[in-house]
């Protein structure tokens, strides 16, 4: 059975269908790429995964589970968790209390545990404190523990975002548009870094990107969407000279 699998998923806003008839199945350990024109309803195909919208059709189903219906804290806590298109850091807390806010979905101790300052809730800070550090060293980030997340380069701030979700402990990571604001080399370490937290958390990870040269190089099956609905999929090589993904992002008939 595959993690993640959607069928006939579809949603209007009023008389707009911003997604049709939309189908995958996503196996544990993969990485698929989500790729089309701006306004081809990749990201709310995201918000619909995540609760953030209710289909007006289709079904959504995630380890066996039905998640139609489900509240967006509700389905993280099943094990999905996401980043957005625009940064959605707490900016004026610190990098490392920004992931550390994360684990506390985990936390065991009671708010009575927490007014008394009971040992084992001290012991599981600091546990928590440790885990939120060997995140930071992972992608790079320790130097800036103690910074205003407000206060880092863009293509930083994203890093913060992706290890943040890390913290939640998710098995199905959805990205939407990583590497957005990042220069040539930014891409590039993304990349790698993607890669390594893909195989070192045993994540599956669903990717919506408009580097062509990110999803061509990580993804080995890509869906592309256009006006709501899947125009095409395959790997790489397929979608690279597909005459309809052409079109959709020339504009005009490719012969």
């Amino acid at each position: 059975m595959a993690l993640l699998h959607i069928n006939g998923l579809t949603h209007y806003f009023g008389g707009l269908r911003a997604v049709y008839d939309f189908n995958l199945a996503l196996e544990e350990g993969e990485l698929i790429g989500l790729i089309g024109p701006n306004g081809a309803g990749k990201t709310t195909v995201f918000n619909l995964i995540t609760g953030i919208y209710r289909p007006t059709k289709g079904t959504i189903q995630f380890n066996g589970q039905n998640l139609v219906g489900l509240q967006p804290h509700q389905i993280a806590a099943r094990g999905i968790c996401r980043t957005f298109q625009t940064i959605r850091l707490f900016n004026n807390v610190s990098v490392l209390d920004n992931v550390r806010i994360a684990f506390y979905s985990q936390v065991r101790s009671s708010l009575l545990d927490a007014f008394f300052r009971m040992p084992h809730l001290v012991s599981e800070d600091k546990a928590l404190t440790r885990e939120a550090y060997r995140l930071l060293e992972i992608f790079n980030l320790e130097r800036y523990a103690h910074e205003l997340a407000m206060n880092l380069p863009y293509g930083e701030q994203k890093r913060v975002e992706i290890a943040r979700a890390l913290a939640t402990k998710p098995r199905l990571l959805l990205l939407d548009e990583p590497a957005a604001g990042m220069n040539p080399g930014e891409i590039d370490r993304l990349m790698d870094l993607i890669q390594r937290i893909r195989q070192e958390f045993g994540l599956t990870i669903f990717l919506i990107e408009h580097q062509m040269r990110l999803v061509m190089r990580i993804c080995r099956h890509i869906k592309v969407m256009d006006f709501g609905e899947t125009i095409a999929e395959g790997t790489p090589e397929e979608i690279r000279t597909n005459p309809r993904v052409l079109q959709a992002y020339l504009g005009e008939e490719v012969e």
